[in-house]
């Protein structure tokens, strides 16, 4: 009997795991191991990720296919050699562009307020 997914392996959780069903006329599924790195990073995640992925193939059925992606925002000469003689694995880097725009926020149904100043020195409220 297979484990169920919530389990994680003993050494440490992974930071996603994505099913497809391609195949279906078979019933085998590809199994996507991904991992997110906030930085530069080096060979040591390709140790990490093996771990997932050698997880999740036991709890595989045997036409399943498990695959492994690690994504950073660099990565160094060692973690390409290590990449490169692993099948199934692979690495991308991300790229993050940041702007921003000025926006007025209405809330749809909601009262506006407007203070109505009274010749008492007294502020009331009313809605308008």
């Amino acid at each position: 009997m297979r484990r169920p997914r919530t389990q994680r392996p003993d050494t440490s959780t992974r930071a996603l795991l994505a099913a497809s069903t391609s195949w279906p006329s078979i019933g085998a599924k590809k199994w996507l191991v991904v991992e997110l790195k906030g930085g530069d990073t080096s060979d040591s995640v390709v140790g990490q990720v093996l771990r997932y992925m050698g997880w999740e193939q036991r709890l595989a059925e045997p036409a399943d296919e498990v695959h492994g992606l690690i994504i950073a925002y660099q990565g160094d000469a060692a973690l390409h050699y290590a990449v490169s003689g692993v099948p199934n694995l692979s690495f991308q880097i991300y790229e993050v562009e940041f702007g921003s725009k000025p926006r007025y926020l209405q809330l749809p149904n909601q009262p506006r307020r407007n203070r109505i100043c009274h010749a008492a020195g007294k502020f009331p409220t009313r809605d308008i």
